[in-house]
């Protein structure tokens, strides 16, 4: 839904590329599609400035390791990996792809790779998720006493055992006409040369059932768009609070359809909330999926579209989630829709 190879990690399939790339072509004109000067978006993803989550966390239950490739298709791309410390070679963790928003993207390689990790705080979280229950505080009062019951009563049945979690720096691109080329270089870069990295160098699971990918805004445009577009690659893909327009719902429903093809067990999750600029977006996919009978995890938290949902519900929601569905098991114990 893993290091022999890079010609085996690279997946791309140039006609699901050409069905995507006509996709495009062809979904309706939407505000992000609409002529722009210099193909820029308007504002960063984020709303508001990160406060500092600093990395040495007492009693912490992860450690973080950093790469740097200096050569890749998009220019040198920094990463930070954060491995849970009781993983090894008996005990060997799934892997999450996490891609930050656009924020970071207009901040150097180093500096934007720590999206994930330390500005959204999820070394922090989860040293959390691992000393339960969570409270009101962890999620910046962004949650519903059911939804909060929900999530620490999942974690009481079923403790948090950990993830690999990736964060690579993701450059400022992934615009409409663009997108496709650059989600097959970028992810060229994370088959080609990531993937192998953490394959040879953490007690990583290599199988595509417990590889996934995910981001926010900017991040859940490209790995829904690099997710779907490499389906032998990883088992579960994701987008948060993704930066996609009403009218291109229709192509993602092509993408995902065409990804079951090849694998059908692919699990897809999107996650919005109540004050999120792209819930609409998120609500109507979810809808076109339904009439599409393609099985999907839809969800609409509380927050907004800032650092501080990064730092609540976005980081608690997709660790718990990936944590599970990773190990090929249901989210807080139901079922997929449909």
């Amino acid at each position: 839904m893993k290091t022999k190879c890079k010609n085996a990690l690279r997946q791309f399939s140039f006609p699901l590329v050409t069905l995507m790339l006509i996709a495009i072509s062809c979904s309706p004109k939407d505000k992000s599609n609409a002529p722009r000067p210099k193909a820029r978006m308007a504002k960063p993803a984020q709303t508001s400035e990160p406060r500092p989550v600093s990395a040495a966390v007492e009693g912490s239950t992860v450690d973080t390791r950093e790469w740097h490739f200096d050569q890749t298709a998009m220019g040198p791309i920094h990463v930070i990996a954060t491995v849970p410390n009781d993983a090894s070679d008996t005990r060997k963790m799934p892997v999450l792809i996490a891609l930050h928003g656009q924020g970071e993207s207009r901040k150097t390689p180093v500096m934007g790779a720590r999206g994930w990790p330390f500005d959204y705080g999820m070394v922090q979280a989860m040293n959390r998720l691992a000393h339960p229950p969570l409270t009101t505080d962890d999620f910046g009062d962004m949650v519903t006493p059911e939804r909060l019951q929900t999530l620490n009563r999942s974690l009481a049945e079923r403790p948090y055992r950990g993830i690999i979690v990736v964060s690579p720096y993701l450059p400022d691109e992934f615009r409409s006409k663009r997108l496709l080329q650059d989600a097959e270089a970028y992810g060229a870069f994370i088959t080609d040369q990531l993937l192998p990295k953490v394959f040879a160098e953490t007690p990583a699971f290599t199988d595509p059932a417990h590889i996934g990918i995910d981001g926010v805004s900017l991040g859940g445009r490209a790995s829904i768009s690099i997710g779907l577009s490499h389906p032998k690659v990883f088992g579960a893909v994701g987008g948060t609070q993704a930066a996609f327009g009403v009218g291109q719902a229709p192509m993602i429903v092509g993408w995902l359809k065409e990804a079951r093809r090849t694998s059908p067990a692919l699990r897809f999750r999107i996650i919005s909330s109540v004050k999120d600029k792209f819930k609409d977006f998120t609500e109507a996919l979810s809808s076109q999926l339904d009439q599409a009978n393609l099985s999907h995890q839809m969800d609409i938290v509380q927050g907004n579209h800032s650092y501080e949902f990064n730092r609540g519900p976005g980081v608690y929601e997709m660790l718990l989630y990936y944590d599970r569905t990773l190990r090929n098991e249901p989210f807080l114990g139901t079922d997929l829709k449909n």
